[in-house]
Formats: structure tokens, C-alpha cells, sequence
């Protein structure tokens, strides 16, 4: 026998912005944004020996995390030919410790 409770959150934000500049033949794209999500599960059970006839001990269970995200992202493109791209996210979860809860992921390309 068991039960479960399972309560999943989500929330997502981000701004964008877009520019066309035609006097350098360039576009100009950034987005921005925030993540937020909360998992929680809780519950418990419990088993019967059908030999024994006995109840064996119920084993409750509580879980729950957090993750937060911010990112921001750059787009460069120069005549339609070349396009410059630049991404950072900074990631944090309650899974880890506080000193090492975030982390920076930064990364670029060219094309």
C-alpha cells in the first residue's frame, strides 16, 4: 500500500527586443529572462506478509527542491552573412550547498 502527494511549479519571464539597423546593414536581438520551478513529493508506505500475517512497518517519505535560472542571450548579424551569438545563464538549485548552490554558464559563437 502507498500514497503519494506530488506538487509541481513553474514560472517562466523574459523580455526581447529586436532592432533592425539599416545604416550599418546590422540586427540587433536580446533576450533576457528568469526561470523559477519547485518540486515537492511526499508520502509513504507500507507492505503485509501474506505468510506471516503481519503489517511490516509504514516508511514515510518528504522531498523537495528548488531550481532558479536567470539567462540572458545576444544575436549579432552583420549584411544577413555573419551572425556573432553570446549566452550566459547563472543556475542555482537547493540541492546543493549554499556556498556552491549557483553557477555561471557563459558561451559564444560565430558564424
Amino acid at each position: 500500500m502507498y500514497n503519494t502527494v506530488n506538487r509541481n511549479q513553474l514560472a517562466e519571464f523574459f523580455l526581447n527586443y529586436k532592432r533592425n539597423l539599416k545604416s550599418i546593414a546590422s540586427t540587433v536581438d536580446v533576450t533576457g529572462g528568469y526561470a523559477y520551478s519547485h518540486f515537492y513529493t511526499e508520502g509513504g508506505s507500507s507492505s503485509y506478509d501474506y505468510h506471516q500475517t503481519t503489517l511490516n512497518a509504514a516508511s514515510a517519505y518528504k522531498t523537495e527542491y528548488y531550481l532558479i535560472s536567470f539567462f540572458g542571450r545576444a544575436n549579432y548579424t552583420f549584411k544577413d552573412k555573419y551572425s556573432l551569438t553570446v549566452t550566459v545563464r547563472d543556475d542555482g538549485t537547493s540541492k546543493f550547498s549554499p556556498k556552491n548552490r549557483f553557477g555561471v554558464f557563459p558561451a559564444a559563437a560565430f558564424a
